[in-house]
């Protein structure tokens, strides 16, 4: 015999989805998923400043340089991102000797 879902012919859809809501609220998880949080650190708009700020003292710097400096990973990826901004908006030029080298960034004249 094949299960079969037969409901009331009294009942709505509407009223079928609260019951089935409340349903699945009282199910216990089958595990739990850890919550985690990134903190919000920096903009990418405050690190393209930062970026543009370093290149008008230094005229030059490597993204080494700006990883060094970086606090956090999600940091890191925030200064390529704003690397890449500048770079889109023909702010500076970078030079890479090869690939997974060091990148030379420097402020376009």
């Amino acid at each position: 015999i094949k299960p079969r879902f037969s409901p009331p012919q009294d009942i709505n859809v509407f009223q079928l989805e609260e019951y089935f809501a409340l349903s699945i609220g009282r199910l216990e998880p089958l595990f739990s998923i850890g919550k985690s949080v990134i903190e919000k650190k920096i903009t990418l708009s405050q690190k393209v400043d930062q970026l543009k700020s370093i290149l008008r003292k230094y005229k030059k710097t490597s993204f080494l340089t700006i990883q060094k400096c970086a606090q956090s990973k999600t940091e890191v990826l925030v200064s390529f991102l704003a690397l890449l901004e500048l770079v889109k908006r023909n702010e500076v030029e970078t030079t890479q000797a090869s690939p997974f080298s060091d990148i030379i960034i420097r402020e376009r004249i």
